[in-house]
């Protein structure tokens, strides 16, 4: 009995993932043209350095020969972690504000990739919030987006 999946894909999990990468990039570099000129260059950098290593991930799964039809481990933390980023983009574009999306992004994230100390992951996903507002609203003057939150709460 063959080992190999009767599905090219599932056998280069790098195909799959390299092509989401380069969508999602895509996609937001598509949503980077809406943004003002001052906000623009630094999203739409991202975006398109997104695309492009996701078709580079996609591109070296086809050259790749494939001769191991084992999937890595942890393909499922990888779906958590987009699912995390496309939450976390839709909060923000929805005007949930800056801080308390990256916060839970954060901390999603640290859970995925082994923190399980609550207050170690606590700490941590609030330093990350706090240093990515500080280095985006205070030190390169990036406005955020409009927020839905109530008037106290607009900065964050």
């Amino acid at each position: 009995m063959s080992n190999v999946s009767s599905a090219g894909g599932l056998r280069r999990p790098g195909l799959v993932a390299g092509f989401l990468l380069a969508i999602i990039g895509a996609a937001a570099a598509w949503l980077a043209l809406g943004f003002d000129d001052d906000s623009r260059p630094f999203p739409l950098g991202l975006a398109t350095l997104l695309a492009l290593v996701g078709l580079a991930i996609a591109t070296k799964a086809v050259v790749d020969s494939g001769e191991s039809s084992r999937r890595p481990r942890g393909q499922g933390a990888v779906a958590v972690a987009v699912g995390l980023l496309s939450t976390w983009g839709l909060a923000f574009t929805l005007g949930a504000g800056f801080l308390l999306p990256t916060f839970v992004l954060m901390a999603g994230l640290l859970y995925v990739c082994g923190v399980r100390r609550p207050a170690k992951l606590l700490l941590l996903a609030v330093a990350i919030s706090v240093a990515a507002w500080i280095l985006f609203v205070a030190l390169l003057d990036i406005p955020l987006p409009p927020s839905l939150l109530p008037d106290a709460m607009q900065s964050l």
